[in-house]
């Protein structure tokens, strides 16, 4: 199903492409006088501004992102004080937990961050773990939980057998690579890390820390989140 929604994507994005350059090369022919065989000087004056129509702040514009999720400001909200307000409105008396996600957030969004944002949340069920994940996700993205940005992988559901860690630390090295290759900005959540293989998140180590890239791809603008269900005894 998920598949299927790429391809459609992809698919839309190809035939937005071919409309808007057909209409652009097309205008020439039809904007001319027919009888002088030239430009007016407004069609002219258009002709001229025709790049400066299709570039926005430097890049050049994409209009399927109009619609369609993309890599850019309209899409990726970075809304720290958002989270801040869904915190003091939703979580009471963990005061710590504001102060530090909130001066997380804040100082990841507008420095230029040397290593990815790593969080990890302890607790038993019922102490908000899941929820704080879910406001981060729903204030730094336009789409939320549902945007393709942000990445749940369960303990229980996702890895459950012990036997498979091979195949597993494969898995998510290729996981985290692609995602973040296509778009810097990414939330990887790890719910029940707890029920983890022992050893799976060292394969991804080198990801969170202080590199400006591993391979070719840049994590510095990446989130990772762990949540684990059971405290330390």
């Amino acid at each position: 199903m998920g598949h299927h929604g790429i391809i459609w994507n992809r698919t839309y994005i190809i035939e937005t492409s071919m409309h808007f350059c057909i209409l652009v090369f097309s205008l020439p022919r039809l904007l001319m006088d027919q009888r002088s065989g030239y430009f007016s000087l407004g069609v002219k004056f258009f002709l001229v501004f025709i790049p400066f129509l299709v570039a926005v702040e430097g890049q050049w514009y994409k209009p399927w992102c109009l619609a369609t999720e993309c890599c850019n400001k309209r899409w990726i909200l970075q809304d720290y004080d958002g989270v801040k307000r869904s915190l003091e409105d939703n979580l009471f008396g963990q005061h710590l937990v504001h102060s530090v996600v909130y001066a997380s957030l804040h100082g990841h969004a507008n420095n230029q961050p040397v290593k990815p944002l790593v969080l990890s949340f302890h607790g038993t069920t019922g102490t908000g773990k899941n929820y704080v994940s879910q406001w981060i996700a729903k204030n730094w993205f336009k789409k939320g939980m549902d945007s393709k940005f942000v990445h749940v992988y369960s303990g229980t559901k996702d890895f459950p057998l012990k036997s498979q860690i091979n195949s597993y630390m494969t898995f998510l090295q290729r996981e985290i690579s692609s995602h973040t290759k296509s778009c810097g900005h990414q939330i990887f959540i790890f719910d029940e890390i707890d029920s983890f293989p022992p050893g799976l998140l060292n394969s991804i180590r080198s990801y969170l820390e202080y590199h400006e890239n591993v391979d070719g791809v840049d994590y510095r603008n990446a989130i990772f989140l762990f949540l684990r269900h059971r405290t330390e005894s």
